[in-house]
């Protein structure tokens, strides 16, 4: 009995020494030495012998809670950068173990040592998309945002608009939110974004069903600047450069964060004088042979001031919710100076007449966006809603002049063309997002969207004879244009073992009205369409990754696109819409490997029906030609694209990209069958090197041989951008000098040659560009709280 009674005593004594655990809540408040609530304090439960259990992070409260089980000898460890590390002890008989407020005492060795001087890689690869650290390179130094998307893997800058991976259809957005403006006034928006703004740009080109369904080829986002560190900071920078002509950039940032509260304000100023010079070589026909030839020369510059202010705030609201708001303005003033010449040729290429044009323009535009969002997280990481409000107003104003003397048999005469060009778009929208967690069964998320867009253009012409002023009926117009898109999708997300499944289907309902005023155009569109996607990706081992993507994707033509109304070039030069246009459906399919993230492979392909092509449409009667956008059947694309990245020495990076794509074009243009068929393909190589003592060098370079798209075959284009920079003032300061297309080869050229067209063109730009530039951050640069994953990154993985 003795005996026994013993054993069972014995048994009960070691109990607690013997490993049992069990489950216990974790709560508690990290708090400084001011009594203010400290963020993302890493938290982290260990076993006796040290052994990971479970963590988690401090809120915006500094609050933390913990579900996780425990032994005799647990304990919890508490870490942020910039302040000494706290141990506690976690034994408990109860199920709750309240630790209170927990006082983190700075480290003052390590806040005077410990700036925030970590850099990320120029180009980051996602497991969704590709990012370009746009702040970290210094080849960006005095450029604009449309410069940026030039330089980035796989985008490429054309007349119609932005392409990607060889194929156009781009949705362009900013900070998350789609930008409505056709080609040209995207174009002019972006030149109007300095560098020094940007912190990076995403590249999707898949996106999921979470997204717009817009953009056949894909999603390209910018993300503006906004610091995240404790504190008052800031930075200023300036830039001069000179190409033919000199351009300028200035800019300010401030930024304020606490606990609770987030302020930022960013403002800019650009200069920059656009030039192109231009050099065409059009063939009229009748009956099949050339009877004349205009041989012309158009110089142009465009001086422009454009300012960018973008000011917003973010207030943490209860323990897991947040409410922001941001407003952006951008406005400029162009004023174009462009005289041509054109020699026209008979059919034995003798002088027959000539006109020269002189073109004086001037434009204003004012932007406005604004934003209002709220965001609030659910416990223990259940997901979270979202809700987004959004508008925005674009207004161009502006005026033409076109001073035309014309040479014809030895008689001479003058026409004068003046316009005013009135334009007003505005966006409202309102969009929720519900994202649901799971350990089970993964992330579902729904959300929905509405857009409604109208747009009114008024282009009034008048003709000038003798000093007297009389309404051009003929050119003059009006055109209004209402678009109400509403859409809802649901996407779901599992992560299991080696595998990652993503399924979504997202569905939208476009209705769209034109009307040109006055005139006998109008249309009324009204449809429904389904946007299914699927993402798969196994990964065997930590080196091997391979995926499946495939999407249904629409490219709608913009209001510009549709507008009938007429604009000149010159007098026999026009650019005009099409509101016969219908939608792009793109059915695209990508095949993925990458190895041990320095090796990637895609084979891509995509079938596209009633594509958007940009032609050109001659009259040879009148010997005109208009710049105009049809649907064509069909274009196929296939397209393989290598990514390499090497460190061939310490301190060195190489990425080289490599693009092959062909193409194939199937339908009619202008009653001509259009059957054009090629291959192309592009290199591109990104390499940066640190040389010790502050120095650092990028040196880029581009590649494209003879390529064919749709009508229109380009000569080959290549540059090299080399550029240097010094850090200076204790790594506060840095002193960039850059050279772009430094052989000045980069210009487009090349020639039509379809049905009745024929032509050759030039357009010499200035891309060569030699630039110096400054930027001093000054405030709290020093860590004190850890805002990134910190010292349990892989403990919260696992989390």
């Amino acid at each position: 009995m003795i005996n026994k009674l013993s054993v069972k005593l014995i048994l009960i004594l070691l109990i607690p020494f013997i490993g049992v655990s069990q489950e216990v809540d974790i709560i508690g408040k990290i708090i400084d030495s001011n009594n203010r609530p400290l963020e993302f304090v890493n938290a982290i439960v260990f076993t006796q012998d040290s052994t990971f259990v479970k963590g988690t992070v401090t809120d915006g409260l500094g609050e933390f809670k913990i579900s996780s089980a425990i032994s005799f000898g647990s304990y919890i460890k508490l870490q942020s950068l910039g302040f000494k590390e706290v141990y506690r002890n976690l034994d408990s008989g109860s199920s709750i173990i309240d630790l209170g407020n927990i006082t983190m005492e700075d480290d003052n060795q390590m806040l005077d040592e410990v700036v925030v001087t970590a850099e990320k890689p120029l180009i980051e690869r996602r497991s969704d998309r590709l990012i370009v650290n746009v702040s970290n390179s210094i080849l960006a130094t005095g450029s604009n945002g449309l410069e940026i998307l030039e330089r980035s893997p796989g985008l490429f800058i054309e007349d119609n608009g932005i392409s990607l991976r060889g194929r156009t259809g781009v949705n362009v957005q900013i900070n998350g939110r789609q930008q409505r403006l056709s080609a040209s006034e995207l174009n002019n928006y972006l030149q109007s974004i300095p560098s020094s703004q940007i912190e990076k740009i995403e590249i999707i080109n898949n996106p999921s069903a979470a997204f717009d369904a817009e953009g056949s080829a894909g999603v390209v986002n910018i993300v503006l600047k906004r610091d995240g560190n404790l504190g008052t900071n800031g930075s200023v920078n300036a830039s001069y450069g000179q190409g033919v002509y000199h351009r300028t950039s200035e800019g300010l940032s401030l930024n304020h964060r606490n606990s609770k509260t987030s302020l930022y304000l960013g403002l800019n100023h650009n200069f920059d004088q656009r030039f192109n010079n231009l050099f065409t070589t059009r063939r009229f026909s009748e009956n099949g042979e050339v009877v004349n030839t205009f041989d012309q020369d158009s110089r142009s510059i465009t001086p422009t001031h454009s300012y960018l202010a973008n000011i917003g705030m973010d207030y943490s609201i209860g323990e897991r919710s947040n409410i922001g708001a941001d407003i952006t303005t951008n406005w400029s003033n162009a004023d174009q100076d462009a005289n041509g010449s054109s020699l026209i040729l008979d059919d034995d290429n003798n002088p027959s007449g000539s006109f020269t044009t002189d073109t004086d323009s001037k434009n204003d535009r004012f932007n406005f966006a604004a934003n209002a969002n709220f965001r609030t997280n659910f416990r223990e990481d259940k997901g979270n809603f979202i809700f987004n409000a959004d508008y925005a107003t674009y207004n161009t104003d502006g005026n033409q002049q076109f001073i035309t003397n014309i040479t014809d048999n030895g008689n001479q005469s003058t026409e004068i063309l003046t316009g005013d060009i009135d334009g007003t778009l505005d966006l409202f929208v309102l969009k929720a997002d519900l994202n649901l967690n799971n350990s089970k069964i993964g992330n579902l998320s729904f959300g929905a969207k509405s857009s409604f867009v109208t747009n009114d253009s008024d282009l009034d012409y008048f003709d000038v004879v003798n000093g007297s002023t009389t309404p051009n009926d003929v050119f003059s117009a009006q055109f209004e244009y209402k678009e109400n898109i509403n859409a809802a999708y649901v996407n779901w997300k599992l992560s299991k073992e080696k595998w990652t499944y993503q399924f979504g289907l997202r569905t939208e309902h476009t209705n769209i009205e034109g009307n040109q005023i006055d005139g006998d155009i109008s249309f009324d569109r009204d449809y429904v369409q389904l946007f299914p996607s699927l993402f798969l990706e196994h990964k065997p081992t930590e080196k091997h990754t391979f995926g499946l993507n495939a999407s249904r994707r629409i490219n709608r033509p913009d209001y510009n696109q549709l507008n009938p109304i007429r604009n000149f070039v010159d007098i026999t030069t026009s650019r005009v819409g099409n509101p016969e246009l219908v939608p792009e459906i793109a059915n695209n399919l990508e095949l993925i490997y990458n190895y041990d993230n320095w090796l990637d492979f895609s084979l891509s392909y995509s079938n596209t029906s009633d594509r958007i092509l940009p032609v050109l449409i001659q009259d040879d009667e009148n010997r005109s030609t208009s710049v105009q956008l049809v649907n064509i059947d069909d274009y196929n694309y296939l397209g393989l694209n290598t990514s390499i990245t090497l460190n061939p020495i310490k301190s060195m990076t190489s990425r080289w990209d490599l693009e092959f794509f062909y193409n194939e074009f199937l339908g009619v243009v202008n009653g001509f069958d259009l059957s054009e068929k090629g291959s192309a393909f592009r290199i591109r190589s990104y390499n940066t090197y640190k040389f010790g003592k502050g120095w650092s060098t990028e040196l880029n370079g581009f590649y494209q041989p003879l390529y064919n798209f749709g009508i229109t075959s380009f000569d080959p284009r290549w540059k090299i951008d080399i550029g240097i920079q010094k850090s200076v003032l204790n790594d506060k300061g840095k002193i960039k000098f850059v050279v772009t297309d430094i052989f000045w080869r980069y210009y487009p050229r090349g020639f039509t040659d379809f049905g009745n067209i024929n032509e050759d063109f030039r357009s010499v730009r200035d891309t060569r560009v030699a630039t110096l530039s400054f930027s001093y951050n000054f405030g709290n640069n020093k860590v004190k709280v850890n805002k990134n994953e910190g010292g349990a990154k892989e403990e919260k993985s696992r989390t």
